[in-house]
């Protein structure tokens, strides 16, 4: 599909990306174009919002100009996202990491401090688990512990943060 080449081809002319780190599949969607960027390593994640760029550039609707309705047929879709099993592996470092950090802890009077960047509490007042980004006061809370990967994975990405993954060994 012609879209999906010359997505292919701007990513990996602009950012470098090589297909280890992208993949880039096109499909007709009735009569549309669906494109779909899939990320699959660290170099992709960390240019995550360039991509996203250049999708919102390739993507094209036409509307109708009284009621405002996306219009069928003749239009192209282009989205960005992770990889499943590459999201879940870097989830799953990120749990294991903090199984370290907190094995001797008790969770409900320690604070763990994570790449140097995040911070995890317990919350009486809310009472939950507080994951905060310590340079932005972002956080994202939780009640339960079982989902450490998960909540630190979607701070990073809120605070396009995903730097703070070179600090994960493999």
């Amino acid at each position: 599909m012609e879209d999906s080449k010359a997505v292919r081809a701007l990513i990996k002319t602009k950012l470098n990306l090589k297909p280890k780190d992208v993949s880039v599949r096109g499909s007709h969607a009735g009569y549309s174009v669906a494109v779909r960027v899939n990320i699959k390593s660290l170099l992709g994640l960390k240019k995550l919002a360039e991509i996203k760029d250049i999708c919102r550039d390739f993507t094209k609707y036409d509307v109708c100009e009284v009621s405002g309705e996306i219009l069928q047929g003749g239009n192209t879709y282009v989205n960005a996202d992770v990889d499943y099993n590459f999201s879940r592996s870097i989830k799953d470092k990120l749990s294991a990491k903090f199984d370290v950090l907190s094995a001797d802890l008790d969770m409900t009077e320690a604070v763990v401090t994570m790449f140097d960047d995040i911070e995890i509490s317990f919350s009486d007042n809310l009472d939950r688990y507080i994951f905060v980004m310590k340079d932005s006061n972002d956080y994202i809370s939780d009640y339960h512990l079982n989902n450490v990967g998960d909540n630190l994975f979607n701070l990073m990405s809120m605070t396009k943060r995903f730097d703070l993954l070179d600090n994960l060994e493999d």
